[in-house]
């Protein structure tokens, strides 16, 4: 989402923290700043945005094209911060855990 935690607050939904991908957060960086999903989509996709009446399913549809697109980056550096710091989630892992096997069939 864009600045997830407060729609997540409004509803009182409480998600695991490291779970949660916000385009807001993620470009912060960046930017120098929290940049709007507005200016995210201007410099990503390129596309007519919020033009008109303000559509929740039209930035929830912006936010995933943009997530997708960086996808691959975005999670190779949360992957590589948990193996850093040995935590997924506040639970230390090993390194071990962290890698996928593929189960023989019988």
């Amino acid at each position: 989402g864009h600045s997830i935690n407060s729609d997540l607050k409004v509803l009182k939904i409480k998600h695991p923290h490291w779970n949660i991908r916000d385009t807001a957060k993620y470009f912060t960086k960046q930017y120098g700043n929290t940049p709007s999903l507005k200016r995210l989509v201007n410099d990503f996709l390129e596309l007519g945005f919020q033009t008109g009446e303000h559509s929740s399913v039209q930035d929830a549809q912006a936010t995933m094209k943009i997530y997708t697109m960086h996808k691959k980056t975005w999670e190779k550096e949360i992957k590589n911060a948990m193996q850093k710091s040995g935590k997924i989630g506040g639970v230390v892992v090993s390194q071990k855990s962290l890698k996928y096997k593929k189960k023989s069939s019988d």
